[in-house]
């Protein structure tokens, strides 16, 4: 039988001043699978695709990914630092594979220590390559030169490009332009 990538169960959300939009939502997802999310203003759409992202904690239930996939999540309104420039902003989203890419050379330079654990290293570089290559991290530099072509002040552009950017197993975004529908089928056909 197929693993579910994707398991909710028994999620609620209640919203000030105590209104239950989601009420007992049971979800499980097989890979591959497309969903569309449907309903009226209000109805709770928006916080099921964030809970889904992880982006919102406070629910009751239970909502959770296979482990090693990567969500992605594309808010109407990208949150931006106006004090970082794309790449800074870019580089925000990217911590874990930029440290450790800084991690594997410390690695690297600890090899050469008189007294070096070779074993605890191995395992240590084993652990970081894994990271760096589920984020393609070598690439990161090219990566961050294409991102940056993008104004800051274009949100809406700079959102679409992250979310290419990051390439998830899976991308949840409250908004239906045509943008980022477009968006949304190349993430899942390159899949």
């Amino acid at each position: 039988m197929a693993q579910y990538v994707y398991t909710m169960n028994r999620v609620c959300k209640v919203v000030p001043p105590k209104r239950e939009i989601l009420t007992n939502i049971s979800l499980s997802f097989f890979p591959g699978a497309k969903i569309g999310v449907l309903g009226l203003n209000g109805s709770g759409k928006s916080s099921l695709l964030r809970i889904m992202a992880g982006v919102d904690k406070d629910f009751d239930g239970e909502a959770r990914p296979m482990p090693d996939i990567k969500v992605g999540y594309l808010s109407q309104e990208p949150r931006l630092d106006p004090s970082k420039d794309v790449r800074g902003n870019v580089e925000e989203g990217l911590l874990e594979p930029l440290q450790a890419l800084a991690k594997l050379e410390q690695v690297y330079a600890d090899y050469a220590e008189p007294e070096a654990d070779f074993d605890a290293l191995a395992r240590q570089q084993g652990q970081l390559e894994d990271i760096i290559h589920a984020w393609d991290a070598h690439n990161l530099d090219n990566q961050l030169e294409k991102a940056a072509d993008v104004h800051a002040g274009e949100k809406d552009r700079f959102g679409r490009r992250m979310a290419t950017f990051i390439q998830p197993n899976r991308l949840n975004t409250t908004t239906s332009s045509n943008d980022n529908l477009n968006l949304l089928h190349f993430i899942l056909d390159s899949q």
